[in-house]
């Protein structure tokens, strides 16, 4: 199953595991690619490294990102 394919926290917890994916780092790095790099933005000033992975891991589950994935590989045809 890829980072992309994971519908629940638990899957993606699994994804980190099985990648071996440890340090905060690593993980919003994988989230970030997976989502193709969003822009997001904090209102309350410079959020910790542990924030930034609970508002990243939100967005992932909450799917919002496949429809602008969607409509990008629409556009390149694919």
């Amino acid at each position: 199953m890829t980072l992309k394919e994971c519908k629940t926290r638990a899957e993606v917890e699994k994804f980190f595991t099985k990648s071996e994916a440890v340090n905060m780092n690593t993980k919003i790095t994988f989230l970030m690619e997976a989502m193709n790099n969003p822009q997001l933005f904090s209102s309350n000033g410079k959020p910790t490294e542990e924030q930034r992975y609970e508002m990243l891991m939100a967005t992932f589950l909450s799917g919002r990102w496949r429809y602008a994935d969607s409509l990008r590989s629409l556009k390149a045809g694919k």
